[in-house]
């Protein structure tokens, strides 16, 4: 049997001489010579040799691989099970929100509401430009002004001469 290192304080120089010797090479002080192992069974450090005569029972499992088996599942279900179920709330999603109250019937309805409002905002902008015009032509022709002053406000001149007559009685 090979002596493994127990010791974990001792140095890479001495673990690389026992290894040296497990394997058959010679070692100097510069680390392991280029000479062919001797005749004899191969060994590497930290495993035992095999036994010839029974047969070796398997080696226990330790926690941290059933852990990664266990995390290799999910891994497996997250990446085939997730984008079919993206898929699914997709297709049952997406007609759902079309289609409810505040889906497409909502749209259609602030479609037409916009150009109802639209039409409203072309009626009022008409008009401004209408009342911009009158506004300039009072500015700047006076007949028109008379004339808002004798039809709106009733006004004559101080030489003119007002005739006043009844409306016939029925």
């Amino acid at each position: 049997m090979v002596p493994v290192a127990s010791n974990r304080r001792e140095s890479s120089s001495v673990t690389a001489l026992r290894l040296a010797l497990a394997t058959g090479r010679t070692y100097d002080k510069l680390g392991p010579s280029g000479a062919e192992p001797a005749q004899g069974p191969v060994v590497e450090l930290g495993k035992a040799p095999k036994s010839k005569g029974r047969p070796s029972a398997p080696p226990a499992r330790e926690p941290s691989l059933e852990r990664s088996s266990l995390s290799d599942k999910v891994r497996q279900w997250v990446e085939r099970g997730l984008p079919i179920g993206v898929l699914v709330v997709a297709l049952i999603g997406a007609p759902v929100m079309i289609f409810s109250p505040e889906g497409l019937p909502r749209l259609r309805g602030l479609e037409r509401e916009l150009a109802a409002v639209e039409a409203e905002n072309r009626e009022l902008a008409h008009e401004l430009e209408e009342r911009r015009g009158a506004a300039a032509r009072l500015r700047d022709d006076p007949a028109a002004l008379e004339r808002i002053a004798r039809d709106d406000l009733g006004l004559v001149r101080q030489t003119e001469i007002v005739f006043q007559f009844e409306a016939p009685k029925r």
